[in-house]
Order: structure tokens, then C-alpha cells, then sequence
């Protein structure tokens, strides 16, 4: 199966992210203002970079919504600040500006959310001054059902060659020359083939929270990203094409539409195993037919 390597942005590492100047250029709008700025841009890019920060999830700096990504002019970098957005490495942006602000899905990063609901988190941490255990219960978001940003190929390529290949090797069987128990088994992989593509493309790959700092237990482990402007783990990893850091992050499946990371690859996995399998059994059947 073709991969796709993402060409994941090398991070910098510092000891915390109050000395990073992206943060601060990014709040003041990442360049030098001009008179002949738009205050509507100015203000428009300055929310944007506030819910980049307050977004609960590791995530590049993008249209925080769906709706708004659509109102986006055809032009790169015509309004202010837009420069400063993740580029769209996948080319296919547009269709889900287009199809997922219709159907009302929830952005974050490059990724579309179909379905979400939230969690109740109780956090403990030390007061550094004090020493006093302090804790705080509040809730975020849990992502249940997620496409990346290359589910145009998915729909529009990856099934159909797999359902157009079945249904040429379901007509040779109808023909009445393949053994019942080659039908079973060509029959159950196939299904396990659509099941296990679909379960790879909708599951959470492994998105992290953001992390404004680190775990005190992993504090020498973790690093920090300026994309996200987020500590992560050791084998997290920001993905450009997703603009999110990924836990266990392997690659970006342009054929699966999504990135494979730490949730998602026992599905992927299954995955690459039964195309391969349904290959040989289509090429067995249609031998048997010729």
C-alpha cells in the first residue's frame, strides 16, 4: 500500500514557551502593521491567533472554523495575517470548507470532527511557591468520530477501486466455478476490507490535549512545539498535513484520508493485511474463471 511520509516541521526545543517569539509576533500579528491594514483583519486575525492558544487540542494555526475557511478569498495571503496560517498541504481544503461547514462539523486543525462529547478531568498540581497540591476539575472535548484532510480521496478513489474490484470478482463467482469456501473467505475479507478502511479514516489517530506544560513526572521527556504551542511527548509528532501533533504519529495516509498514529493503527494495520489478501483472492478467482 502507498504511503505518504508527512514532511513533519523540525521543532525547536526551549526550556518553557515564554521566550518563544512566535508567540508574541503571532499575537501582534506576526509583522510590522501598515496603515493600509484593515483594522477588520487586524482584529480578525488577532481572534484567530486567541483561539489557536485557547484551543484544547495540540493544533496548528488555521481558520478556527470550517465556515470561516470557506469566506477565505481564492488569493493566498491577500488579508492580513494570513500568511501566518498552515499551508494547505493536502490540496484538499477546499471540499472540506465547502461540504463540512454545510454539515456543521467541528474544526480542528486540518481535521474535520463529525462527532464529539466531553469528559469530566480533575487535574492535580503543586503550587510552585507554596508547595501546596492544588486541584481542578473541568471538562473537554472527546473526539469520537474524525476524518483527515484527504477524505476527498478516500471517497472519490480508495473505495471505489475497492468496490469496483469486488463487484467484477462477485460477477466471476456468480459464473459458478469458485469453490463455496473460497467464496467465504473472499466474501469475509472483503467486508473486513471496507469495515477496517472506514474504522482507519474515522478513528482519532491519536490527537493530544495541549500541554502548556509539562507533565512533572515527564518533564525532562517531553518538548516543546511551536507549531502547536504545546509540549509533547517523545513520540508525538506535529503533522503539517493534519496541522495537529499526533501521538505515535507514523505517517499521513493520503489513502485512507488521514494520519496514522497511536489509536489508529491496529485498524490500519488490519487494514494493509487484508488488501493484500483480497488481492490474491480476486487474481485466484479470476483464474479459476478464465
Amino acid at each position: 500500500m502507498p504511503q505518504r511520509r508527512a514532511a513533519v516541521a523540525k521543532d525547536r526545543q526551549q526550556v518553557g514557551p515564554e521566550s518563544r517569539e512566535i508567540i508574541s509576533l503571532s499575537l501582534e500579528g506576526g509583522g510590522p502593521r501598515s496603515s493600509v491594514d484593515d483594522p477588520y483583519d487586524i482584529e480578525r486575525h488577532n481572534m484567530r491567533v486567541q483561539q489557536w492558544h485557547d484551543s484544547p487540542f495540540a493544533v496548528g494555526l488555521t481558520e478556527p472554523t470550517w465556515w470561516e475557511e470557506s469566506r477565505k478569498p481564492c488569493k493566498p495571503n491577500r488579508a492580513y495575517g494570513d500568511s501566518e496560517l498552515e499551508r494547505d498541504h493536502s490540496g484538499c481544503l477546499c471540499c472540506s470548507a465547502w461540504f463540512c461547514s454545510r454539515l456543521g462539523a467541528q474544526r480542528v486543525g486540518n481535521m474535520s470532527v463529525l462527532k464529539s462529547t466531553e469528559e469530566l478531568v480533575e487535574e492535580v498540581t503543586e503550587d510552585e511557591e507554596s508547595g501546596e497540591i492544588i486541584s481542578r476539575t473541568f471538562t473537554r472535548p472527546v473526539i469520537q468520530i474524525v476524518v483527515g484532510p484527504f477524505w476527498p480521496m478516500l471517497m472519490l478513489i480508495t473505495y471505489p477501486l475497492i468496490f469496483a474490484a469486488s463487484w467484477y470478482t462477485f460477477k466471476l463467482i456468480l459464473k459458478g466455478s469458485t469453490p463455496y469456501a473460497v467464496i467465504l473467505l473472499w466474501a469475509l475479507c472483503t467486508v473486513g476490507l471496507v469495515v477496517s478502511l472506514a474504522l482507519t479514516a474515522c478513528t482519532d489517530p491519536g490527537i493530544l490535549y495541549k500541554y502548556h506544560k509539562p507533565p512533572p513526572q515527564d518533564e525532562s521527556t517531553w518538548r516543546w512545539t511551536d507549531q502547536a504551542v504545546s509540549y509533547r511527548p517523545r513520540r508525538a509528532q506535529y503533522d503539517p498535513d493534519c496541522a495537529v501533533v499526533v501521538e505515535g504519529f507514523d505517517h499521513t495516509c493520503p489513502w485512507t484520508g488521514t494520519a496514522i498514529g497511536k489509536k489508529n493503527m491496529p485498524y490500519f494495520q488490519c487494514f494493509v493485511c487484508l488488501v493484500f489478501i483480497c488481492i490474491f483472492l480476486d487474481l485466484y478467482i479470476v483464474t479459476l474463471a478464465i
